[in-house]
């Protein structure tokens, strides 16, 4: 904290004392009393979203690993073979894992997923999406869009695979969508170690709108009817 701050928050009304910088001085101890609010009921916030995580969303996405390759078959003949994966999962909640509490160390993503579940686990290495990926987003909206998600995230993964539609992406990035009127999943291609293409995709974003939207469905490109879905 600069020193003005310190001086401020030293010389805030509460404390009965007078300063020669007066409503100025009561203004900014009324920021930073506000801001400080704020952010403890922001993490009270984030506690209770990852509780949410933990609870209800993760034993949905365990199921989906446990389960092997999801099979959308489509109307025209065609099939979109789907792999869940570990790394996915904090980013489709809407959130970023680190190795320390000041969030400057990324760790992998992976541990996330078995981390959440620990005794020891604490909120403080977890951040809102896009902080790492994006460091010119907002605050708020890198919340609004973990809210957006975590809002979505239950009913998509235990549902996915009545997923109705398949289009391709409007979304740089992303291949295909899959999802129906609520929820669309984006897809990418899965690589091998060899960095070959295996011929299925994984999950790389979730979004909390109808996979027709033309912000997911590209414009002029076919709807795909799912017709079918298996598990391999």
């Amino acid at each position: 904290m600069g020193e003005t701050s310190r001086e401020s928050v030293a010389n805030c009304p509460s404390s009965g004392r007078q300063t020669r910088q007066g409503n100025r001085s009561e203004k900014i101890c009324s920021l930073l009393f506000t801001r400080r609010a704020m952010m403890a009921d922001h993490s009270k916030e984030k506690a209770e979203w990852l509780r949410k995580v933990r609870d209800e969303i993760r034993p949905a996405y365990a199921r989906l690993l446990s389960s092997g390759r999801l099979i959308l078959q489509c109307d025209d003949g065609s099939e979109v073979a789907i792999r869940f994966t570990k790394s996915a999962f904090a980013h489709l909640c809407g959130f970023e894992y680190y190795m320390d509490s000041h969030k400057e160390r990324r760790a992998r993503q992976s541990d996330f997923y078995d981390d959440i579940i620990r005794r020891n686990f604490t909120a403080k290495r977890v951040d809102y999406t896009h902080r790492h990926s994006d460091r010119n987003t907002s605050y708020e909206k890198r919340r609004s869009h973990t809210k957006s998600k975590l809002d979505i995230a239950g009913e998509a993964f235990n549902h996915v695979a009545g997923a109705a539609y398949v289009v391709e992406s409007a979304k740089s990035g992303l291949i295909l969508f899959a999802g129906d009127e609520r929820w669309a999943l984006g897809l990418s291609e899965q690589v091998n170690k060899k960095d070959e293409r295996t011929g299925d995709y994984i999950p790389a974003s979730l979004v909390n709108e109808s996979v027709l939207s033309e912000s997911i469905h590209r414009r002029g490109t076919r709807v795909r009817s799912v017709v079918s879905a298996r598990w391999e």
